[in-house]
């Protein structure tokens, strides 16, 4: 195996064989080189510590950067100064050398909803993001169903990917995607409290509701995070019983879901218990209708709703319970709750 040199070798002024077979775009140079072991693959040239596959990147030699890969040249090495093959590319400005990395990383230019520069916020590629967009890809771009790049890095979880794209001031933290569903909500909906904190952090509009009437807290029980769900309570200006979807309140999808913690938080910062939705039903209803045991007696132990009350259609809970959870339905009926 030739030794490799290390990035703050300044080694030889003159580039290598393979540097400059590289430079020159020299495909079969190339190939007689490294099938020969005249050089290391990922050797340094003397004036910046470039690897082969960064002049190849600069130069913008599509078949000799595929080739070089294929070999097992390793993108993620940096020059003297820091940059990677993606700072090289930029600055050599050879818009095709586009098609040769993303293959490397498993990105699709023909996927039928994501461009490129989603796919790559999607999976975290920062450094290939950064690249895409010197390279002039459209940060502002939606797709069919009018979903940002920043929605996508909410989506994929990547953080650091959401701060990047943040800090370039050039993306809406409020853009509404599918279903009119926000940055924020994506956040929420995946559990992903760092980043939904961030994004409060950064001035995420908290009331703003998505295409049936939904606002971050009507998602936020679904994973029980607290401090996600405390942060926004905090600001004070999100209204804790906003109506939702069929008329529901935070509270009762998290009764619904069965998040007895996001329950107790909801109800001791004002969340009422005694509210129905458009059919009628209260939170014991909906605890009935999911077949929440432990919610049932929660409720009922904390005396927060009336056990006799009916929904629009006259039923009582354990009359929902009885076609949906058999032991949740004798349970309200030894508390008292009418059957029929």
């Amino acid at each position: 195996m030739i030794p490799e040199q290390s990035p703050q070798h300044k080694g030889d002024k003159d580039d290598s064989p393979l540097h400059d077979a590289c430079r020159k775009g020299n495909l079969r140079q190339v190939r007689r080189i490294l099938c020969q072991g005249l050089v290391n693959i990922n050797s340094r040239e003397g004036s910046h510590g470039k690897t082969p596959l960064m002049v190849a990147a600069q130069e913008g030699h599509c078949r000799i950067f595929s080739f070089l890969i294929g070999k097992g040249a390793n993108k993620s090495h940096v020059d003297n100064d820091g940059k990677n093959i993606f700072h090289w590319a930029c600055k050599g400005g050879h818009v095709g050398i586009v098609e040769c990395v993303l293959p490397t990383y498993g990105v699709d230019k023909n996927h039928r909803y994501m461009t490129p520069l989603m796919q790559a916020a999607y999976w975290g590629y920062r450094d290939f993001s950064e690249f895409l967009l010197c390279m002039g890809a459209d940060i502002s771009q939606t797709d069919q169903n009018r979903d940002t790049v920043l929605r996508w890095a909410c989506r994929g979880g990547h953080i650091d990917m959401v701060k990047y794209l943040l800090s370039r001031n050039s993306v809406d933290i409020n853009s509404r995607g599918k279903g009119g569903k926000t940055p924020l909500m994506a956040a929420a909906m995946r559990g992903r409290t760092d980043i939904g904190l961030l994004l409060v952090n950064m001035g995420a509009n908290l009331s703003q509701a998505d295409d049936v009437g939904n606002n971050v807290m009507h998602w936020g029980y679904k994973y029980g995070r607290l401090d996600l769900l405390k942060s926004i309570l905090s600001r004070g200006n999100v209204d804790i019983n906003s109506r939702g979807a069929h008329g529901n309140t935070p509270l009762m999808n998290a009764v619904f879901c069965g998040s007895r913690k996001v329950v107790d938080v909801l109800v001791s910062q004002g969340g009422l218990t005694h509210l129905v939705d458009d059919k009628g039903e209260n939170i014991l209803h909906l605890a009935s209708l999911s077949g929440r045991m432990e919610m049932v007696k929660h409720i009922l132990s904390q005396n927060m709703t009336d056990i006799n009350a009916r929904n629009k259609e006259g039923k009582t809970a354990a009359m929902i319970a009885k076609g949906t959870n058999v032991r949740v339905c004798n349970f309200l009926v030894s508390q008292g709750c009418p059957v029929t």
